[in-house]
């Protein structure tokens, strides 16, 4: 068999092998960043630097120091990213716990409570699917950040739910499969990769030059969200 014919297979093989290091790189390194911050205060600056290092290599710089860019990412704006996840995984939390604790009241006013929680844990999930991308490329306050978020997911609902199915099939795909060890692995980084992949079609981001350049600073105000369109 000729070399011609050798090379072709060989080098896709090669370019499949290097994006499965790269997911397990951008995951363990993620994973060091949310246990770095304690989870409860490293898991969103995490997600946020895992999302734009994500969105780089889509850019086409698949040759950037993963450990550097992430840990410049993870700093940046660190408190306000803090808050959001927090704030973001709270809110959600608390509906959670009002909805399961609606059946114990009343017939009238637990349905009440439960419709309600329904409707509010539908829109903090919508957020939730689209805050990473927003809390990356915006300076906005944590308040108009949220409300950039919901805005940007009523604005795309597909895309809002192709982005949950991901976030929540993948991990699941891998426990019922038998395959709960390759959470550390690729729990994360893959979701993220395609989640990037899609918010890229919607809202296309600025290329990226190096971490410390002006081109690499995120505008001001949120791409092509209806909230930001009517100010």
């Amino acid at each position: 068999m000729s070399g011609g014919t050798l090379g072709r297979p060989l080098a896709v093989l090669d370019t499949i092998l290097q994006w499965i290091i790269r997911l397990v790189w951008l995951n363990l390194w993620w994973v060091a960043l949310t246990l770095l911050g304690g989870v409860v205060l490293g898991f969103g600056p995490a997600t946020v630097a895992a999302h734009t290092v994500a969105t780089r290599w889509l850019k086409g710089e698949t040759d950037l120091s993963v450990p550097h860019a992430m840990w410049q990412e993870w700093r940046r704006n660190w408190g306000r990213r803090v808050l959001v996840s927090v704030l973001c995984i709270g809110l959600t939390v608390s509906l959670a716990i009002t909805w399961l604790s609606a059946r114990e009241q009343t017939a009238i006013s637990g349905a009440v409570i439960e419709a309600l929680s329904t409707v509010g844990l539908l829109l903090a999930a919508a957020t939730l699917s689209q805050v990473t991308w927003v809390t990356e490329r915006t300076d906005l306050t944590v308040g108009r950040t949220l409300v950039a978020a919901l805005a940007a997911a009523i604005s795309r609902p597909f895309l809002t739910g192709t982005l949950l199915l991901l976030g929540l099939g993948w991990p699941t795909l891998l426990i019922v499969t038998g395959w709960p060890g390759l959470l550390p692995a690729c729990g994360v980084s893959v979701p993220l990769l395609a989640g990037a992949w899609c918010i890229e079609r919607a809202f296309p981001s600025p290329l990226h030059t190096n971490d410390d350049s002006p081109a690499a600073e995120v505008p001001t105000s949120p791409p092509l969200t209806p909230l930001e369109r009517t100010d």
